[in-house]
């Protein structure tokens, strides 16, 4: 990295700043009259052991997120958080998803004031990491294997989806994002 160049960031938005999996299992346990209980998702592709395909998994995704306004976030303060985030360093919202989302969790964003430089939207995770980041916050333990792999940071947000991958030179875990901002700082 050159000198007095700020860091680009690439920041998830599902999981790590918008907590969609407790609305996805609403809609499902609605959909399908289950009693899933978010707390039991434990595993990255958990649709798989509900016997449900991935494209049911992102219709349920798709209509999770047309209910926007009732997602939380997933941590309190979270719009200073990423104030402080974005003087550090320069952040993009960088999130893999179908496009019919691209409008609610553009709302979402702006609902609870997320400063961003860019929004960028793949259509899988895997692209992520062709993209020019110096650093990746995310989630998913895929694309943290998978940045390691090619010698790239990532901060892991923890989630039970991911307590399977370990920790190593290129990933790191976070609990919040306040502890991406320590890490920032201290490198």
């Amino acid at each position: 990295m050159q000198p007095n160049r700020k860091k680009r960031v690439a920041l998830d938005v599902d999981g790590t700043l918008a907590d969609v999996m407790p609305m996805w299992v609403k809609v499902y346990n609605e959909e399908y009259n289950k009693n899933l209980d978010y707390q039991n998702i434990s595993q990255w592709a958990f649709w798989i052991s509900l016997g449900i395909t991935t494209r049911e998994f992102f219709r349920i995704f798709s209509k999770a997120w047309s209910r926007w306004e009732e997602i939380q976030p997933t941590e309190t303060n979270i719009t200073q958080t990423i104030k402080t985030l974005n003087r550090l360093c320069v952040v993009d919202i960088v999130t893999g998803r179908t496009k019919d989302t691209l409008k609610f969790v553009k709302n979402w964003l702006r609902k609870h004031q997320i400063q961003y430089q860019n929004f960028i939207a793949v259509s899988s995770w895997q692209h992520k990491i062709y993209l020019p980041y110096d650093l990746y916050i995310d989630d998913s333990p895929d694309l943290a294997q998978l940045a390691a792999h090619k010698q790239k940071m990532v901060l892991l947000y923890n989630r039970p989806w991911n307590t399977m991958v370990m920790e190593g030179p290129w990933i790191k875990r976070i609990n919040n994002l306040k502890e991406a901002i320590k890490t920032i700082v201290c490198d």
